[in-house]
């Protein structure tokens, strides 16, 4: 699947929908909905179109497509829908079953897994395929299914009971060969965590495998719908779901979207949605960046989008009569803005994968100089999008199953995943971040350095990868405190040497040459740039860029971005004699491996070797 480059919006604006389309971009995303967002506002604009039960009125969407194919009748549609329960619903079904009064938007867990939500849902969702596919099919290439908290499958029901989920979760555990829990342990006990930021996995046995169960519900009914959506459209077109940020793991542990890997298995999905990084790294000068492992989506045959919905200063905040969103701005004025847009692009261009600018509420992108970028990012897309070769040498890789045993109230989970990806984003040379199961399934011979901050649980298995496939070739691995720290169940200081050679407890960075490869242990998480950046090139890890600004690399392009006037030294793998700087079209002369640019912040710029 060809990345592409796409136009999304919750609001009716066919003004900036035909700015766009002037602009040369051609993919647009839809979304049809019958309920509220999070502010309480619809998420669509057109009237619902599941009415009450068995009653189901299309025309709404109709013309919400046709609309849009007004302006542009070649518009390559991406249709998002939204699968969450409309409110006449849960009031309706609970006159006679009090067990459908939940609602998914905020309970999903405690509806994911009745059946009489499944079945109604599904007509829904197979009336409304056979709906578009009879009529639009030219016109809409992929499907992304919508549900839970803010549509991305979140859980906040923070794992209580319903007695669906009760019957699910006994069914999950005879399934796992487990003993038959008879009931869903109470909330002290879920919250449980005997070694403070870690649970036991003696002691803490029943909160760490309902957890598990938690986040396979969720992912599980993403895969229910996916099927379904299957049995009508075949192979015909794409489908994809928003899940799995395992990358931002502070209580999103209790929110059940951290089991990844299950979607990375299935054949129903073809597609996995994220957006953008949150805090500092959103803003001009950071990194930006992913909240899943986005390279597993490629080492698993799947395709990424990245949805950029970074707030800015000309965005609209009014999204309702009443109702005002108050955000404050990532991109404060037109030059961040147009800074910013260039830094997406170069991250999704040399990642391959798709970008959508999501015009959230409106007015994201208004300014002329703005529109202008746009079209000529379009056009760029159009020529240098295409299977760019990954060349990073430095990977990080999460491990979900850790996630389980970690308390997600404790704030230190935040040091061993987020804030290391902030940290690899400055570092002067690219990096690819994995899920630990791929470990076993990508070639490994051009990493360098090896990050696993989060591999507090392993076992005999975990341990036979790492031996035949990390630990060796000369590679460099960093392991945070208590790395190992659970071997086989059990959880012993003493498990941690066993991992990393290094004993529990040794303070500040620790580097131990192993047999074939280097071990290097942090008592506390690295929170300086230049540390890491000093072992990377220890590892023989190629420095582009030696200082703090973001830069990515792939195939024959390196892209950097920086938020402060500078000048930047810019070192290639390679000799050659000329760059051509892509945005400019400006030709640079190089000093056989080397070039200088100034840069006049904020400013994001694309190199591409011509020679």
């Amino acid at each position: 699947m060809k990345p592409y480059f796409s136009y999304r919006s919750f609001q009716r604006e066919l003004t900036t929908v035909t700015q766009f389309y002037q602009q040369g971009v051609d993919t647009i995303c839809l979304t049809v909905s019958n309920g509220l967002c999070s502010l309480g506002t619809p998420y669509c604009e057109f009237p619902p179109t599941w009415l009450a039960p068995g009653k189901f009125d299309f025309s709404p969407l109709k013309a919400q497509i046709e609309e849009v194919l007004e302006i542009n009748p070649d518009f390559k549609i991406v249709l998002s829908i939204d699968l969450n329960t409309p409110h006449w619903w849960t009031k309706a079904q609970s006159l006679w079953d009090e067990e459908t009064h939940y609602e998914t938007f905020n309970q999903l867990g405690q509806v994911a897994s009745n059946e009489k939500w499944r079945a109604d849902t599904s007509e829904y969702l197979k009336l409304l395929l056979e709906f578009t596919e009879e009529n639009y099919a030219d016109s809409i290439f992929q499907y992304n299914l919508l549900c839970g908290g803010t549509t991305e499958w979140y859980d906040h029901s923070k794992g209580r009971e319903s007695s669906s989920r009760r019957a699910a979760y006994r069914r999950w555990c005879l399934d796992n060969n487990e003993a038959d829990p008879v009931d869903i342990p109470v909330q002290s006990v879920r919250e449980q965590a005997g070694h403070n930021m870690l649970r036991d996995p003696q002691e803490d046995h029943e909160a760490i495998r309902y957890i598990k169960f938690c986040n396979w519900q969720v992912a599980n009914t993403i895969l229910f719908y996916a099927g379904k959506a299957r049995a009508v459209v075949g192979k015909r077109v794409t489908i994809g779901a928003y899940y799995g940020y395992t990358l931002l793991p502070i209580k999103r542990i209790n929110h059940s979207v951290m089991d990844f890997d299950q979607l990375l298995e299935s054949e129903d999905l073809d597609v996995i949605l994220g957006i953008g990084t949150y805090g500092p790294e959103r803003q001009i000068g950071g990194a930006s960046g992913f909240l899943q492992p986005v390279d597993s989506a490629r080492a698993n045959s799947k395709h990424y989008v990245h949805e950029c919905d970074q707030k800015t200063h000309a965005m609209n905040q009014h999204i309702g009569k009443y109702v005002c969103a108050n955000f404050s701005a990532n991109w404060k004025s037109e030059k961040e803005v147009i800074a910013g847009i260039k830094r997406e692009f170069c991250i999704c261009l040399l990642r391959n994968v798709s970008m959508w600018l999501f015009d959230m509420w409106g007015h994201f992108y208004d300014g002329e100089n703005v529109h202008n970028t746009i079209g000529k990012l379009s056009k760029l897309w159009n020529d240098h999008a295409g299977d760019h070769a990954q060349i990073a040498e430095v990977a990080m890789f999460i491990d979900q199953d850790s996630w389980f045993y970690c308390n997600p109230q404790a704030p230190e989970v935040y040091k061993y995943s987020h804030r290391v990806m902030e940290i690899l984003g400055h570092i002067g040379a690219p990096v690819e971040f994995y899920s630990f199961r791929d470990i076993a399934r990508i070639d490994l011979s051009r990493l360098r350095y090896v990050v696993l901050p989060n591999l507090f649980a392993v076992d005999a298995a975990k341990m036979k990868i790492l031996r035949e496939r990390v630990f060796c070739d000369g590679r460099h691995v960093l392991w945070f405190d208590r790395a190992g720290v659970i071997n086989d169940d059990v959880y012993s200081e003493d498990n941690v040497e066993k991992l990393t050679g290094i004993p529990f407890g040794e303070s500040g960075l620790v580097i131990r040459e192993m047999d074939g490869w280097t071990s290097l242990q942090t008592s506390q998480p690295i929170d300086d740039t230049a540390v890491i950046r000093e072992q990377i090139k220890a590892a023989g890890v190629h420095v582009y860029v030696d200082g703090d600004s973001p830069v990515w690399a792939a195939g024959d392009y390196v892209a950097v971005h920086s938020g402060k006037d500078q000048i930047l030294k810019i070192k290639l793998k390679r000799s050659t004699e000329k760059v051509q700087e892509v945005f400019s079209g400006r030709e640079i002369e190089v000093l056989g491996d080397y070039f200088e640019e100034k840069i006049t912040a904020p400013d994001t710029r694309l190199y591409k070797i011509i020679t």
